[in-house]
């Protein structure tokens, strides 16, 4: 008999392999390091829980190799908050699909994505964004579209 989870997490590693954290509402660094052996780099792709409502600061932190950030569905979606230095030097995220659909997200901290320097697109035009943090963006050099509605500019 084949259980299924409703509210979990996958991470697809460099080599391949496929882990997954079941339900917790909170995202943080000490589940990323528990997936990669202490190694953030070897995080490759990650997918998000619809239940999640916030990533703890430095979650994603120094996570080299990670390229993808996504939801499991594009439904429901609970997240809020991104935190300070979430993203902080991943430099080979290039697609970070959080805000591509209506969500909840209402605050990004300081630095969240400082150094991503692949991350080419954001679009925040349906997101609630009310406080985007101090140099939150700081060091995307090859951002070539931020669409926001107009009412979060």
């Amino acid at each position: 008999m084949e259980k299924k989870y409703d509210n979990f997490y996958e991470f697809i590693l460099t080599n391949g392999e496929k882990k997954a954290l079941i339900y917790d509402n909170t995202l943080n660094e000490s589940h990323i390091n528990n997936i990669t052996n202490n190694n953030k780099g070897l995080l490759k792709k990650v997918f998000i829980s619809n239940s999640c409502t916030t990533i703890s600061a430095n979650t994603f932190k120094d996570c080299s190799n990670l390229t993808l950030v996504s939801y499991i569905d594009a439904n429901d979606i609970s997240l809020t908050t991104i935190e300070s230095r979430d993203f902080d030097n991943c430099n080979s995220l290039d697609e970070c699909k959080l805000f591509d659909i209506s969500n909840n997200i209402t605050t990004i901290v300081n630095s969240a994505f400082k150094k991503c320097h692949q991350l080419y697109q954001l679009k925040v035009e349906t997101s609630h964004i009310q406080s985007i943090g101090h140099n939150a963006f700081e060091n995307i050099c090859h951002l070539y579209t931020y669409s926001a509605a107009r009412d979060h500019l």
